[in-house]
């Protein structure tokens, strides 16, 4: 007979596993944010959020402190499990614990994590760090259990360490910045974050303008009843705050759309924000995100892949009309600059001839006036108004003074001789 064959089975690489999803978060700002937005979430009702991020170069860690409702052990088992489903999404409150990568995250800058975590007067502390990961053959990675279920009477709240930092220089205001800039999705519940002794506050680019815009009936009828609101800054914006921030339920910010025209003119002044919840209900096996935190849509999907039209669409609609307005400013102050330009060259040209027209006068003034020794004829007395004299072009005669007396004058040209008499000598 033959030997029944080993059922085959679908396996995981638990330590491999676990560091492709660290793979994905590149840079010391985007894990931060990672815990950050955990601590912004996951607040008992009623509670206003606040976190302190420090940030420790000379110990090479980073630490986030948080007021949330912190974890019993049973939440921390939860929390180490790889791609364990969201308890909050599987209750049908949207957030973004949709893929489980905070135990991944810090592995992308560090080789150490430690959590600390008060729930319900108890105290829980676990580490996981890099060589234990390495160690591991696959199966599950034990946890190192610092404190288990100590009594406390600390509210609740977590304390997360991302420890052994790998990365040559931590880049605080890098830190600052994407906070900043993602907090704006969080703001009806008025969160304090700090980053040492800087308090992040979302400041919104100063608006030229705002303008919405909803889905036509077949759109809407995939996207649902939502609404596009795009803002016109005064200035060209920062790459980090350009575009559409795409959410899938408040707080669960899962792409920001440009749509290409960062790349057109004045598409770098475009920014604004819509919440499509269909993006996760919409009924099919393509995700509209990945796990990589890119902030993509994924086009396959095809609530995303319409919603990427719709967006792009709008988009350029509004640059163009900023464009053309534009184009109707230039035209008015080049016509304005034209017009200033011919009064300045009329304005000289005046001064030209006024000041040609004086030198003339001036020297008809000069040659008007009679010297010591006045010419007999000639244009001396021009300038006078002596009647006896004589002036060229006059219609009435003047007074010419005789060159000779009588015929002894006439007798003497005659005895002089011509220019014949003198070629002969």
């Amino acid at each position: 007979m033959m030997a029944e064959s080993k059922t085959l089975a679908v396996k995981s690489h638990v330590g491999r596993d676990l560091l492709a999803s660290a793979a994905a978060f590149k840079n010391e700002a985007a894990v931060v944010w990672e815990y950050v937005v955990n601590s912004l979430e996951y607040v008992d009702r009623g509670t206003q959020p606040r976190v302190q991020v420090l940030v420790k170069p000379k110990e090479q860690l980073i630490q986030i402190s948080d007021n949330a409702r912190g974890m019993e052990r049973s939440g921390l088992e939860h929390l180490f499990t790889m791609h364990g489903e969201n308890r909050d999404r599987l209750a049908g409150r949207p957030g973004r614990g949709k893929f489980g990568t905070g135990k991944s995250a810090a592995f992308g800058i560090g080789r150490l994590l430690r959590v600390d975590t008060r729930r319900k007067e108890r105290r829980n502390v676990v580490e996981l760090t890099r060589d234990m990961i390495d160690k591991s053959k696959g199966d599950d990675i034990p946890l190192r259990c610092v404190v288990r279920d100590e009594d406390t009477d600390e509210p609740n709240g977590t304390v997360i360490t991302i420890g052994e930092l790998e990365i040559p220089r931590i880049n605080t205001p890098a830190i600052i910045e994407y906070i900043e800039r993602h907090l704006q999705f969080f703001r009806a519940q008025s969160p304090e974050v700090a980053v040492n002794a800087h308090v992040c506050e979302f400041r919104e680019p100063q608006l030229a303008r705002t303008v919405t815009f909803s889905p036509p009936s077949p759109l809407a009828a995939l996207l649902g009843d939502v609404t596009l609101t795009v803002k016109v800054a005064r200035a060209p914006l920062p790459e980090l705050e350009q575009g559409i921030a795409v959410t899938a339920g408040p707080g669960n910010l899962v792409a920001v759309e440009r749509a290409g025209v960062e790349r057109k003119e004045f598409g770098n002044y475009l920014f604004g924000d819509i919440d499509v919840p269909r993006l996760e209900s919409h009924s099919t096996s393509i995700q509209p995100y990945d796990a990589s935190r890119s902030l993509q849509l994924n086009p396959m999907h095809p609530v995303a892949a319409a919603l990427v039209g719709f967006i792009g669409s709008k988009l350029d609609e509004v640059r163009l009309g900023l464009v053309a307005e534009a184009r109707e400013a230039r035209k008015t102050e080049q016509a304005r600059r034209l017009a200033a330009e011919a009064s300045k060259l009329s304005q000289i040209i005046n001064n030209d001839f006024q000041q040609v027209k004086q030198r003339l006068h001036d020297i008809r003034a000069a040659s008007s006036v009679k010297g010591a020794a006045s010419g007999t004829f000639g244009d001396a007395s021009a300038g006078r108004s002596d009647p006896d004299s004589w002036v060229k072009g006059s219609k009435h005669p003047g007074n010419v003074e005789k060159t000779g007396k009588g015929r002894e004058g006439t007798r003497r040209r005659r005895r002089q001789k011509g220019p014949e008499n003198w070629c002969r000598g």
